[in-house]
């Protein structure tokens, strides 16, 4: 698949040359897992968490950039 991106298609020493492909439900079995599961959840919430923190760091620099009569050209 990334074939193109790996010189002469070789991913690496550690990999043998030539597997097959994995299938869905075999990386989808890794949820049976509670270890796993709790670990997958975790670190989702915490990608969410951030994803929400910077959509709303600009919008609530908005209010005091606009009290002030700044320009937005002016913030970096």
């Amino acid at each position: 698949m990334f074939s193109w991106y790996l010189p002469n298609g070789n991913s690496g020493p550690h990999l043998p040359a030539k597997a097959k492909p994995a299938a869905l439900s075999q990386g989808l079995s890794a949820l049976k897992q509670p270890q796993f599961r709790a670990v997958a959840g975790g670190y989702f919430g915490h990608c969410w968490e951030l994803y929400a923190f910077w959509i709303l760091v600009p919008l609530l620099l908005l209010a005091p950039v606009s009290e002030l009569g700044w320009s937005l050209s002016s913030i970096p």
